[in-house]
């Protein structure tokens, strides 16, 4: 039965303003979905309606605008007109950019981020540490850890560790061992990915103390995507701290430069050492001699005592005599130190010091010792004569009585005879003669004056001066096997008794130092002279038996138009030379041995022009070479050779 087309309903609705537009209030019938049996249905109804399915359409609509565009109280808004405003254009700049930011920010985490390649390489995920203690006691073991992670997919192929320790470290082992007990290096082969390790490191650190030292590692790899080689880097720092070791030297709180002094230096705490050696050290240089030590120092050191490795205390007394300070100071400070070596004894470490402080008493007795008429260290050779003066000056204000004076030359010695020959010592007032051998290779001479021999030293006056004088050779290659003695260094010092009124009082001057250098000597000599040809022979001749001798330079400069041919020359050893443009001929040796006592140079001098005026061939010789053992220069000079 077909359906009846709906009724109009009157409209109640005010009346609207002429301008606005007017809308069809009729209901519109909903449509449902078509099919065979609907298309029949609606068919009947369209027959039945007054309208169109046009106009039912239309009328839906406009009720559909009228829900949208009324306002809440059920009137129509006035749509005559409407106002446009245009938008900035920083304003849609902006709304732009930010749309791209987030455009962007959205492809990279998708991109990048999200579907980024598993086996891309990082150096930033390449981890490396080292770890350590921030502060070591010297001589006491420590511990480094390494610690390395490939944290990423990638393959790290190739792998070395290399360590670069601290200066003073002395490796002992590892958890992992290198390549070599000195080479620093590990090989780790190929990291995996995301593989880690680490390696304990041992040994032990020796330095100075408050030193601020640091230990490296670096990790070299090859990433396997990559050909080129990365290398990470690590490091740790350190101070180094003075073990707890007791050190004191008890000595005079004032003493009078050049008087006689007892100082006692003690060490406790030290424990064993398992390292190379150790040592109590005196830096007295120019501040303090020593006289006599209660224990015997090392050969060639004075002030320097060894310490037995399993000893844990050590002390020495030692008597001796402070020198004057420089001018306007009224103290003098002597360091003392602990000192320690590794196995190799290459290097030397201070583990503990301290410093002897000592105020200055006015000196009123002043002891000089002169040799060859200076009173500073002097150079000899041996078959030189030491021409010496003792001088004792009273610069108080009491007169000094019954004085004895003494004169003590400390000199090299071999089999208990000291270099110096004394049995040709001139001494005009015959002074009483002591020797005493110091060790094996030091002996002490000592002459010892008295009021009987110097009448003079019965009373020294204040403001008077003494003087005595006596003369000692040294013994030549003649005398003495030269190449037997092992040291080079003598003294010698000036000491003085005088009764006081106290008792005896006992003052002793500054030493003076003598370097007995080697006994280098030279000279030349004609071997052949022919007038007709006008062909002078000539031989310069070195001799030598003491010290080895390096950089020996010989030369002179020969007058006139000469030549001297290559074809004359007998070279021994080196090489020689004529500068035919400054007329210098020299003879250069590297090296002369001590088992090579004497080198002869032969050589031709060719003159080409006669000058009837000249009467020198050849200016003064002057020789110039480097003694081996004691470091200093030794110069000579030679004849001219005549015509």
């Amino acid at each position: 039965m077909a359906k009846k087309a709906p009724t109009k309903k009157k409209s109640s609705q005010k009346k609207e303003p002429p301008s606005a537009p007017s809308f069809n209030k009729k209901e519109i019938t909903p449509i449902a979905p078509q099919t065979k049996h609907s298309q029949k249905k609606d068919e009947k109804v369209s027959v039945s309606t007054t309208g169109s399915v046009d106009n039912h359409k239309k009328q839906h609509i406009a009720e559909q605008l009228e829900e949208i565009y009324k306002n809440p109280d059920g009137t129509l808004p006035d749509m005559s007109s409407f106002v446009t405003v245009e938008s900035s254009r920083f304003v849609r700049a902006f709304m732009f950019m930010l749309f791209s930011v987030c455009l962007f920010g959205v492809v990279f985490w998708f991109g990048v981020v999200q579907h980024a390649p598993k086996d891309s390489f990082s150096q930033t995920n390449v981890i490396l540490s080292i770890s350590g203690e921030d502060e070591v006691v010297i001589g006491e073991a420590v511990r480094y850890r390494i610690r390395y992670r490939n944290d990423q997919d990638t393959i790290l192929k190739q792998t070395h560790l290399t360590v670069r320790f601290p200066e003073g470290f002395v490796y002992e082992n590892a958890s992992v061992p290198p390549e070599s007990d000195t080479s620093g290096i590990w090989n780790l082969g190929a990291l995996e990915a995301y593989d880690s390790g680490y390696i304990d490191i041992f040994g032990t650190i020796y330095g100075d103390e408050h030193q601020e030292q640091s230990a490296r590692v670096f990790l070299t790899y090859t990433p396997e995507n990559f050909s080129s080689e990365f290398q990470s880097v690590a490091k740790t720092e350190f101070t180094t701290m003075n073990p707890d070791i007791m050190f004191s030297v008890d000595g005079a709180a004032e003493v009078v430069p050049g008087a006689e002094t007892t100082l006692t230096i003690r060490l406790s705490g030290m424990g064993e050492y398992t390292g190379g050696s150790r040592a109590l050290v005196v830096d007295g240089d120019g501040v303090f001699v020593k006289k006599f030590s209660d224990k015997e120092s090392e050969q060639f050191h004075e002030l320097r005592w060894a310490i037995p490795n399993d000893s844990e205390e050590f002390d020495v007394t030692v008597r001796g005599v402070f020198l004057s300070p420089n001018e306007g100071e009224s103290s003098l400070s002597l360091p003392v130190r602990y000192v320690v070596s590794g196995a190799e004894h290459d290097t030397e470490y201070t583990f503990s010091q301290t410093t002897f402080d000592t105020g200055i008493v006015k000196k009123d007795i002043i002891l000089t010792s002169i040799v060859n008429g200076t009173t500073q260290d002097i150079e000899l050779q041996p078959g030189d004569i030491l021409h010496a003066s003792v001088v004792l000056k009273n610069s108080s204000t009491k007169s000094l009585r019954r004085v004895r004076a003494r004169a003590v030359l400390d000199a090299p010695s071999f089999n208990n005879k000291s270099i110096l020959h004394w049995p040709a010592l001139a001494d005009p007032l015959d002074g009483d003669v002591v020797g005493e051998q110091l060790s094996q290779t030091q002996r002490r001479g000592s002459i010892t004056w008295t009021e009987d021999m110097l009448p003079a030293l019965a009373v020294i006056a204040p403001g008077e001066t003494v003087t005595i004088d006596f003369s000692i050779p040294i013994r030549h290659k003649e005398q003495a096997i030269l190449s037997d003695f092992a040291e080079h260094v003598g003294t010698m010092t000036v000491e003085m008794q005088y009764t006081g009124e106290e008792g005896a009082e006992v003052f002793s001057g500054e030493p003076l130092s003598f370097t007995i250098n080697s006994d280098l000597s030279f000279r030349s000599e004609f071997v052949t002279k022919d007038d007709a040809e006008d062909v002078s022979g000539v031989r310069w001749i070195i001799e030598n038996s003491f010290h080895e001798l390096q950089d020996i330079t010989i030369f002179s400069e020969i007058y006139g138009d000469v030549s001297v041919p290559t074809s004359t020359m007998v070279v021994p050893a080196g090489s020689a030379s004529f500068n035919k443009d400054t007329k210098q001929f020299t003879w250069e040796i590297e090296t002369m041995p001590v088992a090579v006592d004497i080198l002869p140079l032969q050589f031709s001098v060719m003159r080409h022009t006669i000058n009837p005026s000249q009467t020198q061939l050849m200016s003064k010789i002057e020789l110039r070479a480097t003694d081996a053992v004691t470091g200093e220069e030794i110069l000579l000079l030679g004849d001219e050779i005549l015509l």
